[in-house]
Formats: C-alpha cells, structure tokens, sequence
C-alpha cells in the first residue's frame, strides 16, 4: 500500500507497518531542466488558445488558470494515456480482460499506443513472470513498483514501460532501483526473494511505434540512486532545520 505525506509518496509494509519513500519520489528530487521548459510551453501554448477566454477574466483568475495550465490533467492528456495503457498492460499480462468496448470509448491515443503494445507481444513473444509488483527495501529503506519482468529468447528481463515522447537516460536509475530492493512484496506482507535479473529494458510505446530499448550500466546507476536517497533523507530530515534564526543589522547608523 502507499500513501501521500508531506514528503511526498510512501510505502508502507502490510505486515510490520513501516513506510520507506517511494523509488519515483527519491527520483523526483533529481533535477531535470527539460521539465521547466516544458511547463513554461505549456503555460504559453494554453494562453495562445485560450485568448479570448483570458480576455474576460480578471487579472488574478487568468494567472490561475495559465499557472496551472501544465498540471491541467484531461482525459487525453499524456498521463492520463499513460496511466490507461499500463492499466491495459497490466490486466493483459494477469490474463484479465480488456472489452474492446472498452478500448473503443478510449481516446484515439490510448487505442493506438495499446495496438503498440500489441506489436511488441509479436514480436519478441515475452513469457511474462510479473505485473505491476512492489519491491522493497530494509537495506536502504526505499520501495516501488515494478512494471513487468518476462522471460526473452530465455533471459529475464525488467522491463520499464514508457508512452511519453521520448526514452531518457535516467530511467535507468529507476530500474536500477527496483533491480536492487531485497525482495518482493506481496499484498498480505510476504516478501519473495528477488530475483536474478539478465537484462533491463524500457519499453517505449507511441501511437504510431514501439522499442524496447536495452539499458545498460545499472550497477552505476544503483549508485547515482543511492546519492539521491542520501540527499532525500536529508531533505526530509534536516531540511527545515539548517538554517537558524540571524537578526538583521542595518547598515545605517
């Protein structure tokens, strides 16, 4: 189970109740430039559509609306797709079905991108060992959720799936997370031994392609991980208690 706090997402054991932070949430906390512009587009391109509409709007009631322009979550929008297909992937590798009504009344991107997923089922024939299961970790007190692991061509594969535009180095660190936990956790607190992964791999799935693209140097990444997990605990530890209280001195007489 994991819950919101202040600190971002956490984990907490089914059976002996400790939390640990989520591997997404250690992650989070390593600066990436390519988000601020990212927001700074957004913000921009739903002021150049919605002009008029801002035009009507008090001064204070326009600035809401564009600051939250890229948080804005619609049914199309690319988590919302993404969350969709990895809720599909999921039900497909538990052998549950997804009704083709249902994928019909999704919207087109959804469709497209799982019709990807499809395609990649074909290609490599995956025999799929795990979906969507929680890792975790005493070790260094962390937790996540694997997308899925399957065997290809006879080695084990972990495999993390993306439907953003683009497949990043730093994906890595996520796998190498879940690659190092110590065991697997099932729902009623039974942890599994972990097991020996051959290969990693992110899935990149778009409407209109697929690659399962190879990720190398995990036990570097393991590392460049567990820097960000000393400076996340930091953070949550000492980060509102560093700096003390200093008067302030004029510099007029």
């Amino acid at each position: 189970m994991s819950v919101m706090t202040d600190n971002g997402r956490y984990y907490i054991h089914p059976s002996r109740r400790k939390s640990v932070p989520s591997i997404t949430n250690i992650k989070d906390i390593k600066s990436i430039p390519a988000l601020k512009y990212a927001a700074a587009r957004d913000a921009a391109s739903y002021a150049a559509d919605q002009r008029a509409k801002l035009a009507t709007l008090e001064r204070e009631e326009a600035f809401q609306l564009v600051r939250s322009a890229p948080f804005r979550r619609t049914p199309d929008s690319p988590s919302a797709i993404g969350d969709i297909v990895h809720n599909w992937i999921d039900r497909f590798i538990k052998k549950e079905p997804v009704p083709p009504e249902e994928v019909s009344a999704a919207p087109v991107t959804a469709r497209h991108t799982w019709e990807q997923f499809g395609r990649f089922v074909n290609r490599y024939a995956p025999e799929f060992t795990g979906s969507e299961f929680t890792v975790w970790s005493d070790v260094h007190d962390y937790a996540g959720t694997g997308d899925f692991s399957c065997r290809i061509g006879g080695g084990l594969v972990l495999v993390d799936t993306k439907t953003g535009k683009q497949a990043w180095p730093d994906m890595a660190i996520q796998l190498a997370a879940l690659a190092n936990a110590d065991c697997i956790l099932t729902p009623d607190g039974e942890e599994n031994e972990m097991p020996a992964w051959d290969a990693y791999g992110v899935l990149h799935l778009r409407p209109a392609s697929f690659a399962l693209i190879p990720v190398y140097h995990i036990d570097a990444a393991f590392r460049a991980f567990l820097g960000l997990k000393a400076v996340f605990d930091w953070q949550v530890e000492f980060g509102d208690k560093t700096l003390g209280y200093a008067p302030r001195f004029g510099t007029r007489e």
